[in-house]
């Protein structure tokens, strides 16, 4: 652009920092580059690639679904299991506690083995927790189910993340993004009204056994149709996949090698000589490790917390998002125990039909983070010779701040006051905007700045997020008791504000740490390369 100063190389600039502009015909430049090869996941088909997130956006649905089929139908379970109030909370809580642990246990695994293996095997767990649940007997039940369901079901937080790196540019992650908060909100929310009315004709126990069904069909899918996305790319030329011909150090020890990043020309033409891959290769269970070893593949267990350590952005964005997480949650537990008392006495279809705000408010949050922020960030980066920098995606953040912090007060006090149910709804649906626009844009922040490292920095982040939960959800009962409902809201507004303010020096200090801290992420890139 004339007037402008000449951009300086790609390599010289911080990770996450790119060109997805061009200045001078408003063409969006594609980053990261693909290569050459036609198998490459960057390079797939608009069909093909929707048939994945189709898959998976199912499939994430049914997962939080599998989680919250329950709150409708807790006052019949309690009579015919002889459980109380406490054992619903403690059942939410050993669920989030799962869910923390659960991407722990099983990234490191996606990391090296492939993501589709993964992706089968806990949706094959999935499945039998959901038979279990149809089959309970007992408080006992319940809550192992709940942890064993949260363990497998937390997977798909990291999940869903790598794969949409693997598959999406930078300026189309938002939007995909945006689908995960919409399934996400659909599970916790929009799936209890089903399964209210189907307690309701046929019994709380088809209500699970629904859902078996439903979770059962997808796991086929994935078997079926379900390809293999992960794919390592050589860190100095755009066009050529590769993998390491031996293992690298530990980059928290001395290695001092450091990975360049990407060409800003996103111009590239396939290399026909290279096969595509058949369907039965696609469909393979495994995707080959290289130089696997068990030294270098231990250390990913560990590494998340190194990443939380070292990248301060990471534990931020977590740390939001983890409130927003709770605070949703504490919606979901509170609108089946409040409203099933006076003045409101709302039966089985009543506390499912409440769930229903909170998820349009999700959707319209979701679409203002997600594809509203990606068109922004385009239109940012051509005001700055093309280049996108992670930390626009937080220049329109105050609106789904300001959007929780409306939504918990107006639930809470209303509610609290026995005040009409429609405005305790709106709060609902504020609260379920603040988790889709602020989540999007936190986790597609964390995508872009950390691309290559995505399954470290989400298995941190989830690991950070459903701690937050937990605690939120165990302190619940107590707290609510002690405060009484009024004062539980008044507080959890206040500290609403508190966290949210955290995204302010990730816009002024984001860059800076990025900058300071390539050194430290490229080491990691190399050395996690080493392992799979």
């Amino acid at each position: 652009m004339a007037g402008h100063a000449p951009r300086p190389n790609q390599e010289e600039l911080p990770p996450g920092t790119a060109y997805i502009e061009s200045g001078r015909d408003q063409h969006v430049v594609r980053s990261p580059v693909p290569s050459s090869d036609p198998n490459d996941p960057l390079n797939w088909t608009t069909g093909r690639k929707a048939l994945q997130i189709t898959i998976l956006s199912v499939y994430t649905l049914m997962v939080f679904a599998s989680n919250t089929v329950s709150v409708p139908l807790y006052q019949d379970m309690s009579k015919d299991l002889n459980y109380s109030e406490e054992i619903l909370d403690a059942s939410y809580a050993a669920n989030s506690a799962a869910l923390a642990f659960g991407s722990i246990i099983f990234v490191p695994f996606a990391m090296v083995f492939g993501r589709r293996v993964v992706y089968i095997v806990t949706s094959l767990i999935v499945f039998g927790c959901n038979v279990w649940s149809a089959r309970t007997q007992g408080p006992a039940e319940i809550i192992a189910y709940n942890i064993l369901l949260g363990l497998a079901g937390g997977s798909n937080e990291s999940l869903w993340q790598m794969t949409v790196t693997d598959l999406f540019f930078v300026h189309q992650r938002g939007s995909i993004n945006a689908i995960y908060f919409v399934m996400v909100m659909a599970g916790n929310f929009v799936a209890p009204v089903p399964s209210g009315y189907i307690a309701q004709a046929y019994g709380w126990r088809w209500s699970f056994w629904v859902t078996s069904i439903i979770v059962g069909t997808v796991s086929l899918c994935m078997i079926l149709f379900l390809e293999e996305s992960k794919y390592i790319r050589s860190g100095t030329d755009p066009t050529v996949a590769s993998t390491p011909s031996q293992p690298l150090q530990d980059p928290i020890k001395d290695s001092k090698t450091v990975a360049t990043e990407t060409s800003s020309s996103d111009s590239v033409e396939l290399n026909e000589k290279i096969p595509l891959r058949s369907y039965r290769q696609r469909l393979a269970l495994f995707s080959a490790a290289s130089d696997f070893s068990v030294k270098s593949f231990l250390p990913l267990f560990y590494r998340p917390f190194v990443v939380l350590w070292r990248f301060p952005a990471v534990l931020l964005s977590a740390s939001v998002y983890g409130f927003y997480i709770a605070a949703i949650n504490i919606l979901g537990v509170t609108q089946t125990t409040l409203y099933a008392l006076p003045p409101y006495n709302f039966g089985t279809l009543g506390v499912a039909t409440m769930n229903v705000p909170p998820a349009i408010g999700a959707v319209l949050g979701s679409a203002f983070g997600g594809p509203l922020v990606d068109r922004a960030i385009v239109v940012l980066a051509s005001r700055n010779q093309g280049v996108y920098q992670p930390e626009m995606r937080f220049w329109l953040v105050a609106v789904p701040i300001a959007s929780m912090l409306i939504g918990i007060l107006l639930y809470g006090l209303s509610i609290a006051q026995g005040m009409p149910w429609i405005i305790s709804a709106v709060g609902a649906g504020f609260m379920g905007f603040g988790l889709g626009g602020a989540g999007d844009m936190g986790v597609t922040y964390l995508q872009d700045s950390y691309s290559k490292i995505i399954g470290l920095v989400f298995v941190g982040a989830a690991f950070i997020a459903n701690m937050m939960s937990t605690i939120f959800l165990f302190a619940l009962t107590p707290w609510q008791a002690s405060l009484g409902t009024y004062y539980l809201f008044v507080t959890l507004g206040c500290i609403s504000l508190a966290i949210s303010l955290l995204t302010v020096p990730l816009i002024f200090y984001g860059k800076r740490w990025r900058t300071k801290g390539a050194e430290k992420y490229h080491r990691l890139v190399l050395a996690q390369t080493a392992s799979g």
